[in-house]
């Protein structure tokens, strides 16, 4: 369920801001982009947008994680991201001119300013250095590349569990100088099964197995991965 905010954050003071494409705008041009943005909240569980919908612009996350899926005419599930606040969404099919290839739920509540594609479009032709910041993200973008490596059964579910582990360890801020970071994963083991392919309770027992080892230590959604280094190495074929 979605509920809309009056009045969404100025771009310039927001937090996030200097994270995203929009960290090159001009001071003028945030404001255009404060005048003309819609600010919503969603609770956890509500669908930000639609696998088929139509792209209305771009989707800028302010607070929260969004899980994003999709399904082929089978009816299969894929499971291939979760972005977090600071990051852009639904630009992909934005500037491809095209319907959404998946769908993005919203993890936990999360806060969002969509961005009238007017607005973006506008903003492109007018600052180059807009334009080149989309460029870099269109070019370092993995999209679903990273939902093969999860899902291929060519790999042990051992591995694409630690594969998924060093993926979401990416984006913690917790890491210190011995190699150990920490961090929550806001999914629930069953979505965390659907992105790496495996049975829940196939991926009950990895858990068990890697918390064993001493490679992830699992304390509820908490994760804390003692040394980076040696996961890493176990990911190796």
């Amino acid at each position: 369920m979605a509920y809309t905010r009056r009045t969404g954050p100025m771009c310039a003071s927001c937090s996030v801001c200097p994270k995203v494409e929009w960290a090159e705008l001009s001071a003028n041009e945030l404001t255009r982009v404060t005048s003309n943005k819609f600010a919503r909240g969603y609770e956890a569980g509500s669908s930000l947008f639609e696998q088929g919908d139509d792209p209305k612009g771009v989707y800028c996350l302010e607070e929260g994680h969004v899980f994003l899926r999709r399904f082929d005419r089978f009816g299969n599930e894929t499971s291939f991201g979760v972005t977090e606040a600071g990051s852009t969404l639904g630009w992909r099919s934005f500037f491809a001119g095209e319907a959404h290839a998946a769908t993005a739920i919203a993890l936990t509540p999360i806060k969002v300013c969509l961005i009238p594609g007017s607005v973006v479009l506008s903003l492109l032709r007018e600052n180059s250095d807009l334009s080149l910041r989309y460029l870099k993200t269109v070019a370092r973008d993995p999209g679903p590349r990273d939902a093969l490596a999860l899902r291929t059964p060519l790999i042990p579910v051992r591995v694409r569990m630690i594969n998924l582990l060093l993926l979401l360890s990416r984006h913690s801020a917790n890491a210190d100088d011995k190699g150990s970071v920490a961090f929550k994963v806001p999914m629930k083991r069953r979505q965390i099964a659907s992105m790496v392919g495996a049975r829940e309770e196939t991926l009950s027992r990895i858990i068990s197995d890697l918390h064993a080892d001493g490679l992830a230590i699992f304390n509820g959604r908490q994760i804390t991965i003692p040394d980076v280094r040696r996961l890493y190495e176990e990911s190796m074929p």
